[in-house]
């Protein structure tokens, strides 16, 4: 996140840290990336739900 802030982007970046599969079903707004960097056998799962 410390990356985050040198390139001057904190204001339009939000990182969530979270099991994908409990909070992309919770969130309410648009986003325009996802980092899924969890299990591999997991991430289809994961993807299902975009």
């Amino acid at each position: 996140m410390q990356n985050i802030e040198d390139a001057a982007l904190a204001d339009k970046v939000e990182v969530i840290e979270a099991d994908a599969l409990e909070i992309i079903p919770k969130l309410n707004e648009k986003f325009d990336m996802a980092f899924l960097g969890g299990i591999k056998e997991e991430c289809l799962n994961d993807l299902e739900l975009f």
